[in-house]
């Protein structure tokens, strides 16, 4: 028993120090393991050779790391041209895909890629730093041609990435596709290759007065997946008041208070809210959702539906629009969110996921009776309300120093209504929106 055990004993340790002998490999071991006689015999020479041109084993390794991380031999040809196509095209989906596929027929016909990641797995530091050089020479050459071919393709990448991360990104991808088609080669490996780092490409960056971050696109991406095949049971969305939906917005209104609107993203606001990215999904699909919501949350003091008020429906909904105005330019950020939630946001039947402002222009608009704007199209409070809105909180975007009230009386007008005594409204000097 003791002579087994023993044995076993002795197995594991001749495992462990073959494994950090090759640890310790470096260049010049692997040479010598291959041999000095072995190397000159297939180069037809005598062993004195090796001396004469290279001085030594070491001599020749350093020349062997030279030959296999040399950047002019992987840079392939007509690539220049790629780019420069890439550079003049609106819309260079094919230049792109010709790219990349050009960067897959190059990595996977270069006779050094292979030597490449084995001196860099088994030449030790020496391998390590000759490979890191390559690649940071590979990165300089592209990064010149990347920049000028996004200046003039009007594209800038997405935060949080920028050259020095995106170019190892799309190496690692290219470096695994080829490694794949090495290994076990398929004839469609190439064409996979070209849409995934296109895909990329795309996720990555963005046209210019794009301000999503990756963050935001997944997001979006995530929200436009086909629905579940076990749908959710009617009636769950949740509820305004709902505490997850409040403490999102809670976290969401801390962030803005540190940082501009632009640093936020659905992932920082999900962790500092303490949810799962899934769970703020379900609450707000993108970014522009959740600062929508985050308005009218803030906004909620001055826009608090009201009771039965003294006056007419037409001088309530002049107070509703006012009250409007008058929130819109301490919260621009959000507001301009908000604008584009009126204009796009679809209806809802379950009262829970009305917005209250909208809901409340709208009843104000039907109790009002005929409108101008609204003859012949019983159904029409909606766009009428929807309008209403839109126009006050650009008027009040784009000219925050006119009173609300004189905003909301221009939207008014705009609209048909007619003109309240005491209110009349001229265009203004500078141009009237």
């Amino acid at each position: 028993m003791s002579s087994a055990s023993d044995s076993g004993s002795l197995r594991d340790r001749l495992l462990r120090a073959a494994v950090d002998a090759l640890d310790d490999l470096t260049p010049v071991l692997l040479l010598r393991a291959v041999g000095g006689r072995e190397i000159t015999r297939r180069a037809g020479a005598s062993p004195a050779t090796i001396h004469h041109h290279f001085g030594s084993i070491e001599g020749l390794a350093d020349a062997v790391l030279a030959r296999a991380y040399a950047t002019s031999s992987s840079m392939g040809a007509g690539v220049a041209l790629l780019v420069d196509q890439i550079r003049h095209s609106h819309l260079p989906l094919e230049a792109v895909f010709a790219l990349h596929g050009a960067e897959f027929d190059r990595n996977t016909t270069d006779p050094h890629f292979r030597h490449r990641l084995g001196l860099w797995a088994l030449g030790g530091e020496q391998g390590a730093r000759a490979y890191r050089d390559f690649l940071h020479d590979m990165d300089a050459q592209i990064l010149g041609d990347l920049e000028i071919m996004w200046a003039a393709w009007g594209r800038r990448l997405r935060e949080p990435f920028e050259p020095r991360t995106f170019l190892p990104t799309k190496t690692a991808l290219l470096n695994g596709m080829t490694q794949l088609h090495l290994v076990d080669p398929h004839p469609d490996h190439r064409m996979r290759f070209q849409r995934a780092s296109t895909a990329a490409d795309l996720l990555l960056t963005r046209i210019e007065g794009d301000r999503r971050t990756v963050d935001d696109r997944l997001a979006e991406i995530h929200s436009q997946s086909p629905p579940r095949a076990v749908p959710p049971t009617p009636g769950t969305a949740p509820a305004a008041d709902d505490p997850t939906r409040a403490r999102i917005l809670s976290a969401a209104a801390t962030l803005t208070a540190t940082a501009t609107t632009d640093g936020i993203t659905l992932t920082r606001v999900a962790a500092q809210a303490g949810v799962s990215l899934s769970t703020l999904y379900r609450y707000f699909a993108t970014r522009e959702h959740l600062e929508a919501a985050l308005f009218l949350e803030q906004a909620r003091p001055l826009l608090q539906v009201r009771g039965t008020a003294a006056g007419s429906p037409e001088e309530e909904l002049r107070r509703v629009l006012a009250d409007v105005a008058r929130a819109v330019v301490p919260r621009v950020p959000l507001a301009a969110a908000y604008l584009t939630s009126v204009l796009l946001a679809p209806s809802s039947p379950d009262p829970a996921e009305q917005d209250p402002v909208l809901a409340r222009t709208r009843r104000l608009i039907a109790a009002r009776g005929s409108t101008p704007a609204l003859e012949g199209d019983p159904d029409g409070e909606d766009d009428v309300a929807r309008l209403l809105l839109a126009l006050t909180v650009r008027r009040a975007l784009l000219q925050p120093a006119t009173p609300p009230e004189r905003v909301a009386e221009r939207a008014l007008q705009r609209c048909g209504f007619p003109t309240a005594p005491g209110h009349a409204v001229h265009p203004d000097r500078a141009g009237d929106p």
